[in-house]
């Protein structure tokens, strides 16, 4: 790969499988697009995670029961001007959009607008290429009080019904109605204007958790910006619809017991590290083992497999720790 693979952070090899579609993605990316490499990394993982989850799951036992989580993940992009991030977005949509046709879907206008929008298409991928000034201009309604509550719905998959209004508009009323949904996201914001979109109750309250962010740098500067070839186009297509028809057959993956307890080492390890931090850090970083465990699940399936090997943990705990850093820098400023 091109030295621009390695310049942000761990080696990018080692945040992605050695098989399957992300390096060959990234291979063919990086000799297009002076973008940094993590970049098409977690726009490329937002695309496979639509793309699988309306069917697969990811299964596992806990203390001897069964738990299964949705494959879905919303990633943020988010860095300086022109440093790539809609770029390598554009990119990802170039590979899926065919394939994702009529689930592709920006978040604008209206919180009562999207929730319309979901009961018809229940699996979107949510896309935006410069979410925080939108963030900023509709922040009153879109990041406070029943948008927020919209937010932590659909995460947990679930739309409610809101239609009850007054004293009795309560827990047990908005439950009336609920409407399954799997969503993920792929979003991109410079960061300043994000941080300003962003206030301190959104951390804490872990309304943030909820989205795993990348940062880097400017990446090398060049003017040079190419668009896929037809036959690369048509390549990565394909290997995008296999995995697609892998879902269709594989309901569920789930772990090796070998790369479990990989997991599970690191699980403990940041449970751990997380009581030695301030309170906003910590809520900032809530739901940062389901982002890995949901990153372990989509690169089993991009691997064209049910079974999640001790490299796939490894690379996505990477991964993980990568967003980790990003999300406190964020959480700090």
């Amino acid at each position: 790969m091109p030295a621009n693979s390695q310049t942000y952070g761990p080696r990018i090899k080692d945040l992605v499988p050695s098989s399957g579609l992300f390096p060959v993605y990234l291979r063919e990316a990086l000799e297009l697009s002076p973008c940094p490499a993590i970049y098409h990394v977690v726009g490329l993982l937002a695309f496979v995670s639509a793309v699988v989850s309306p069917r697969t799951q990811l299964v596992r036992t806990v203390k001897g029961r069964r738990r299964v989580e949705d494959l879905t993940i919303w990633t943020f992009l988010v860095g300086p001007p022109n440093n790539g991030k809609s770029y390598s977005l554009k990119m990802c949509r170039k590979i899926g959009e065919e394939l994702l046709r009529g689930r592709l879907m920006a978040p604008i206008g209206s919180i009562q607008g999207l929730e319309e929008a979901l009961r018809v298409v229940p699996e979107p991928l949510l896309y935006m290429n410069e979410a925080a000034r939108f963030l900023r201009e509709n922040r009153a309604s879109w990041m406070r009080g029943d948008g927020a509550q919209f937010w932590c719905d659909v995460f947990d998959g679930e739309l409610m019904d809101r239609s009850t209004q007054g004293a009795d508009h309560d827990t047990e009323s908005r439950k009336t109605g609920g409407h399954k949904v799997r969503i993920s996201m792929a979003m991109a914001a410079a960061t300043g204007s994000l941080l300003r979109a962003l206030k301190p109750g959104d951390w804490e309250g872990g309304l943030m958790s909820r989205v795993m962010m990348i940062s880097a740098g400017r990446g090398q500067a060049s003017d040079d910006w190419f668009d896929w070839s037809d036959p690369v186009r048509v390549r990565l297509q394909s290997m995008l619809a296999d995995i697609e028809d892998f879902s269709k057959k594989n309901p569920e993956v789930g772990f090796e017991p070998a790369a479990y307890q990989v997991f599970k080492g690191w699980f403990h390890g940041t449970e751990d590290a997380m009581r030695g931090i301030n309170t906003i850090h910590a809520d900032a970083l809530a739901r940062l083992t389901r982002h890995v465990r949901v990153i372990c699940g989509v690169y089993a399936a991009s691997c064209l497999t049910t079974t999640i090997t001790v490299p796939m943990v490894r690379a996505a705990i990477a991964l993980g720790d990568r967003a980790r850093l990003c999300t406190l820098s964020l959480a700090i400023s």
